[in-house]
């Protein structure tokens, strides 16, 4: 065998390789097969309003959703520049944060069989796709019986950093969880405050399907 061969056959064995990975993982973003990267695609397709083909959103949403299901980062601040470069830059600010709130809503069922698995097989059958819970009652957003609902822990941060006081940003501090009537997922509680004021805690739940854009009284979001 000569040294062109031996490199060939390397290359070989490496493409196969990297093949079976990419089939396993896709097979565990897309346990739906198919039919789900359809759903997702047609939801990107329509997301973009048809700025892309729906070939280029297949690749959109197989790439992304890839990304997020193998990356410890799950931030809006980690993700949005992949999908607007996913997009072709075509995409604007809203409608490319949409996209990843609704691929990262989607990401986190991926993981819920290992929530079944711990015996807590009742986690997301309440969620909902919206600023705030049907059934909640009480100021929005300051106190459990009306948290705000986020996808994902790091969901819930992004919205913190997104939260404002007299238009400038706030701090916080996670003092816990606790829950509600309201939902069956644990609802974190989180002190805030501003220019060394203590403000008022917030509830958030982060168990949903998009990452609220509704701000509590006295706050605004950006």
């Amino acid at each position: 065998m000569g040294l062109f061969d031996i490199f060939n056959s390397k290359e070989k064995k490496e493409k196969k390789v990297n093949d079976e990975y990419m089939k396993n993982l896709i097979a565990s973003v897309f346990p739906g097969g198919e039919d789900e990267i359809l759903k997702d695609t047609k939801r990107v397709h329509l997301i973009l309003q048809g700025k892309l083909s729906m070939d280029e959103c297949k690749a959109c949403v197989a790439a992304s959703k890839s990304l997020l299901y193998i990356s410890e980062d799950k931030s809006a601040e980690r993700m949005l520049p992949y999908i607007i470069d996913k997009t072709n830059n075509k995409g604007t600010e809203e409608e490319v944060y949409s996209i990843y709130a609704y691929l990262s809503g989607e990401g986190a069922y991926i993981n819920q069989s290992i929530n079944q698995f711990l015996g807590i097989t009742d986690l997301y059958e309440d969620s909902v796709n919206s600023d705030e819970l049907p059934n909640g009652y009480g100021e929005y957003g300051l106190t459990e019986t009306n948290p705000i609902l986020t996808i994902s822990i790091p969901g819930s941060n992004d919205y913190l950093s997104r939260l404002r006081f007299n238009g400038q940003p706030i701090t916080y501090e996670r003092l816990g969880s606790t829950s509600s009537d309201v939902t069956t997922g644990k609802i974190d509680i989180y002190s805030t405050s501003f220019s060394s004021k203590r403000l008022k805690n917030i509830y958030i739940c982060h168990y949903h399907r998009k990452n609220s854009t509704k701000a509590p009284k006295g706050f605004t979001i950006i």
